[in-house]
């Protein structure tokens, strides 16, 4: 077996250690430190981020309550405003109903006047059709 060969082997090792050294070197000197400030980039802004989502969230829940104070201050203005105006309507009605009451005999009269006239003139075209 030639790996086992003391001949060989020195000089395999030697290579392999010296290859490891410059290998080990190279990347603790030129890698790591490209990969470690990378990672920390990344976790900075990660941590940017985040703060930027939860600003964003704040700013959307304020938002959310904005309108729907809005909302419910424009709902809350028209149900006084027409609760005013059906008070205004149901007064205003009350009140000519009322003079209604008081006025009644002269209703009554126009509404008899109303009847009879009417009457008359079916009594009319009945005797006009032959039909009484």
């Amino acid at each position: 077996m030639p790996q086992l060969d003391l001949m060989h082997f020195f000089s395999q090792f030697f290579w392999f250690a010296i290859f490891f050294t410059v290998l080990f070197f190279y990347i603790s000197f030129n890698i790591l430190p490209h990969l470690v400030t990378n990672l920390k980039y990344r976790s900075k802004k990660l941590v940017s981020l985040s703060k930027k989502i939860g600003d964003s969230k704040k700013n959307v829940v304020s938002l959310r309550l904005f309108h729907d104070n809005s909302i419910f201050n424009a709902f809350d203005k028209t149900n006084k405003k027409i609760s005013r105006s059906m008070i205004l309507c149901n007064s205003s009605v009350d009140k000519n109903l009322s003079l209604l009451a008081i006025n009644f005999h002269f209703n009554k009269d126009y509404f008899r006047f109303l009847a009879i006239n009417s009457f008359k003139e079916f009594i009319f075209d009945k005797k006009v059709k032959n039909e009484l």
